[in-house]
């Protein structure tokens, strides 16, 4: 319960600018601070609050004040005030904010008589900081008898404040219990994703920015970069957010099906958003490419010389065209050991199913994946989790070195045998 004592109390007409710690006793007995509304402008003509201790009586028959002047030496009001039972809050939704304010919070109270017919509501911030103690005010709007919702002001600073609803019923101006604390932050910034491209769903993506938090409400939330109002209810996913630093996060990637359901296009153009209260949206967000699924089939011709210059066709489904096309090829390790070696080559769109590309040179023969990418620079990354027996495969072999051919010579209508000798032992296999 919270008394409020104004310029219509005649006893209290002074100027608070002079007289800023004061402390009222309830009872002749119990002594708590004063706390002030700095959000009037007039501060001469302004509220002062103090907060009633818990007490045996359910009546205060007596509150008195001190000045800082002369301090202990209280001046009897003769002031009464009755004390009813509190309405009880239920939730705070969110419990923090950004500095600046704005943050929409959502206040549940039990049911209670001292809700009818209440009007000029308002959620009260406490800053407890002390000296002196401050209280904002901002307007709540109501959704039915037990629901209230109201922005936070603007602190300044990061800091902590204790939230309570105050209303006016037919007994007069009223208090609620305390909603809970509110802490407000600095808005985070996102600087930069990588990759910046992405293929597939759950795939980690490490975010740089700044003032990253690790609360309870830390996430990445992904809206379609076209959007015009940024707000986590306009997102069309949000994903877990794992805090590593102040200045690091790492997300994952939305789920493809809930992009492809909500957007068109064979690249969608997403934005990416940081959120500490699963309410307010980092102060930017940061552009990430979303790629189609992509069906592979096979590869046609399947082997060729580690020199490269073989043409293959790779057949599939989802293919587009893209001057950003390129076949990776991805070397397969089947115990993980080991990152993939991989290499590219510049991929000519045929069709939306077909695919042509050039192999390239390769140090060393290896059965390697063939996959269709359209940004090299972040291929691996793009690569799908496909099991080893359902990809689509090359082999690159290596050429053996001849050292010598006999006879060197012999007649155009052929039939000679020609006999061949290599440097080292060959390993020959028949090939389609």
């Amino acid at each position: 319960v919270f008394l409020a004592l104004g310029e219509t109390s005649s006893a209290f007409l002074f100027d608070f600018a002079d007289k800023i710690a004061l402390s009222c006793r309830f009872n002749y007995l119990f002594v708590v601070p004063a706390i002030y509304d700095y959000s009037l402008s007039d501060r001469s003509n302004g509220f002062m609050y103090c907060v009633v201790p818990p007490l045996d009586e359910t009546t205060v028959v007596s509150v008195e004040l001190s000045s800082v002047t002369n301090p202990g030496e209280f001046i009897e009001t003769g002031l009464r005030v009755d004390i009813r039972s509190e309405v009880i809050v239920k939730s705070m939704v969110p419990n923090m904010g950004q500095v600046a304010g704005d943050t929409l919070i959502t206040i549940e109270v039990f049911d209670s008589d001292l809700l009818d017919h209440a009007s000029d509501v308002e959620c009260i911030f406490n800053f407890v900081v002390a000296p002196p103690r401050q209280i904002m005010r901002t307007a709540a709007s109501t959704f039915g008898k037990t629901s209230f919702r109201c922005p936070s002001p603007n602190a300044g600073t990061e800091k902590d404040a204790q939230v309570s609803l105050a209303f006016t019923n037919g007994h007069g101006p009223q208090i609620s219990g305390v909603a809970g604390t509110f802490s407000f932050y600095h808005q985070p910034q996102v600087f930069a994703a990588d990759p910046a491209a992405i293929g597939h769903s759950d795939m980690p993506i490490s975010v740089t920015g700044v003032e990253f938090k690790d609360t309870a409400g830390f996430a990445c939330v992904w809206l379609v970069h076209a959007t015009d109002t940024k707000s986590v209810e306009n997102s069309v996913d949000v994903t877990e957010a794992v805090f590593v630093s102040s200045s690091t996060a790492e997300c994952r990637a939305p789920s493809q099906k809930k992009i492809f359901e909500q957007s068109t296009g064979v690249v969608i153009e997403l934005e990416l958003f940081i959120t500490l209260n699963g309410v307010d949206l980092s102060s930017n967000g940061i552009k990430v490419l979303y790629f189609p699924p992509i069906q592979f089939g096979t590869v046609t011709p399947s082997i060729g010389p580690i020199t490269g210059g073989t043409k293959i066709s790779v057949s599939g489904g989802g293919f587009f065209n893209s001057q950003d096309a390129h076949c990776l090829f991805s070397e397969l390790i089947e115990d993980g050991s080991s990152a993939p070696v991989t290499f590219t080559s510049p991929a000519k769109w045929i069709s939306a199913t077909q695919m042509e590309c050039i192999t390239p040179f390769v140090s060393k023969g290896a059965v390697v994946g063939v996959f269709i990418v359209y940004q090299p620079v972040v291929a691996t990354s793009l690569l799908p989790t496909v099991d080893h027996s359902d990809m689509a495969k090359f082999t690159f072999l290596e050429l053996p070195l001849l050292e010598s051919v006999n006879p060197i010579w012999g007649p155009i209508t052929g039939g000679t045998m020609v006999q061949m000798r290599f440097v080292s032992p060959v390993n020959f296999q028949s090939t389609p």
